[in-house]
């Protein structure tokens, strides 16, 4: 199964190499939207890619606690966004955005205005074995709608 499944993958390879800049930039934009939304209902669910839930907030003491689900502007279009690269689509965090997201999804420290404040970690972005089968699925699904149509080889 594992060598038919890296045979898939190389005439995947092959096929995309095979499609114009254009197509590429389409299919490529459809796997990262795919992604994105897989990701952002993730973070509304406060999951992690491999399904365990995340460690809830602590306890919190003040006045203007916080309550309710964490980081549901993260999971938002314009913070979780996706990038073109030469040969692909990143899908991710950038600029302010990113440096919170790392700061969580590692579980590092972070310097406050009163204090260090050590985050659990908490896993906001990945792709499991469900999402890999899904871009798969994609992949084919838009090389046989090319075929089709005549436009790969």
């Amino acid at each position: 199964m594992e060598s038919n499944l890296d045979a898939l993958e190389r005439w995947i390879a092959v096929s995309i190499a095979r499609l114009s800049p254009a197509e590429q930039r389409q299919l490529f934009r459809r796997v990262g939207e795919d992604l994105r939304r897989v990701n952002a209902h993730r973070i509304g669910a406060q999951t992690t890619p491999d399904g365990s839930t995340w460690l809830e907030r602590k306890p919190q003491t003040r006045r203007h606690a916080r309550k309710g689900k964490m980081m549901l502007k993260l999971r938002q279009r314009s913070h979780l966004r996706q990038k073109f690269i030469g040969d692909g689509v990143r899908v991710g965090f950038f600029g302010r955005d990113g440096y919170l997201a790392s700061i969580h999804h590692y579980g590092k420290y972070q310097q406050l205005r009163y204090g260090i404040a050590q985050y659990p970690r908490r896993e906001l972005l990945g792709i499991n074995e469900a999402d890999q089968a899904r871009i798969r699925e994609s992949l084919l699904r838009h090389l046989h709608i090319d075929r089709k149509s005549g436009s790969a080889g």
